[in-house]
């Protein structure tokens, strides 16, 4: 009896340690999301400012230059546009579901490369072919917000470069796959207008993150209040047993 409730003892505190954990995690997570969600907010709403100089990249404080407004000009090089898999939660101009953002290089007109997340296809339009209105040759002005390159996931899948399908924005590597050279160590999302054709849908960058960590902890740290209570009362009914 002695060696059970010890074991009983010994499992219950090493889940309530867990489940503890868990939940305080989750705490230290919805204080990281409400501070992104507040930085995103102010710099996604500053005024737009020039692309910095393709020979100062190198030297930038990106984690300061997320999400800020931009604008740049150039051409596409539409022959070498990524597509990179993404599900649309909320329809965009009749469009939204499982499809692809749109990387194109685009070359500067002051020198330089730049990957510009061009907008949301869904799965039919993946090929260029089927939106040839969209795919402008002229010189362009771009606006968008700069996107720091997206880390790749513990469950990310792994890119596909022969078929031209990648799950991760990591412009060093689509530039790789893609035989760019050197691009920009960062991403532009552009926001607007939409292109002859209204595809790709611009504006895909999601402002308005969802921050539901909180509940998450509350729910890790009630499982550890009910397993708690559990032990508790297996513990007893063990002492009530032995003493009969």
């Amino acid at each position: 009896m002695r060696r059970g409730n010890l074991l009983l003892g010994v499992l219950t505190l090493g889940a309530l340690a867990v489940l503890i954990g868990l939940g305080t995690w989750q705490w230290q997570r919805m204080g990281e999301k409400a501070a992104l969600i507040a930085t995103i907010n102010e710099r996604s709403l500053r005024p737009a400012a020039p692309l910095p100089a393709s020979g100062n990249w190198d030297r930038l404080d990106l984690a300061g230059l997320a999400y800020q407004p931009v604008t740049a000009s150039g051409r596409f090089d539409h022959a070498r546009e990524a597509h990179v898999f993404f599900s649309l939660p909320k329809p965009m101009h009749g469009v939204g579901g499982p499809g692809y953002l749109i990387l194109t290089p685009l070359t500067l007109k002051e020198g330089g490369t730049v990957l510009v997340n061009r907008g949301f296809v869904p799965e039919a339009k993946k090929a260029a072919t089927t939106r040839a209105d969209g795919q402008i040759s002229d010189e362009v002005a771009v606006n968008g917000l700069i996107r720091l390159p997206e880390p790749r996931g513990r469950f990310s899948n792994p890119d596909d470069p022969v078929k031209n399908v990648y799950y991760v924005r990591d412009p060093a590597a689509i530039a790789r796959a893609l035989g760019l050279g050197a691009v920009a160590p960062f991403i532009i999302d552009m926001t607007g207008p939409l292109p002859p054709g209204r595809l790709p849908v611009p504006g895909a960058t999601q402002i308005d993150i969802p921050n539901n960590h909180f509940s998450y902890a509350l729910t890790w740290w009630s499982l550890a209040g009910v397993l708690a209570v559990i032990a508790l009362m297996l513990a007893r009914g063990r002492s009530g047993r032995r003493d009969l």
